[in-house]
């Protein structure tokens, strides 16, 4: 599975000079398959209110529950995922303001 690159992105904190605590952005790239949204993923999600648009396909080892991601300078919210097999997981994203 070495199709493309995606960025995971996680967050935590950290004390500045004076002890409050400000949010730090861990990025991490991992190779993945790219795929399109099925008629039937953007039918039901879309009556949850939701948009999605693209699907990751990464390896389970790889992903720590993450729920932003970036691609190709795109930055995606993941709103599901599923285990496809013991070897990989599928990353439902969309894209959210503020995400």
């Amino acid at each position: 599975m070495q199709d493309d690159v995606l960025t995971l992105i996680s967050n935590t904190f950290e004390d500045d000079s004076i002890g409050q605590q400000k949010p730090i952005e861990l990025r991490r790239d991992v190779f993945c398959r790219v795929s399109a949204i099925s008629r039937r993923e953007w039918f039901d999600a879309g009556h949850n209110g939701m948009k999605p648009e693209i699907m990751f396909n990464v390896f389970y080892g790889d992903y720590n529950g993450e729920k932003n991601v970036e691609y190709n300078g795109c930055r995606f919210t993941v709103y599901r995922t599923y285990r496809a097999d013991p070897e990989t997981v599928e990353l439902y994203c969309e894209r959210r303001a503020g995400a």
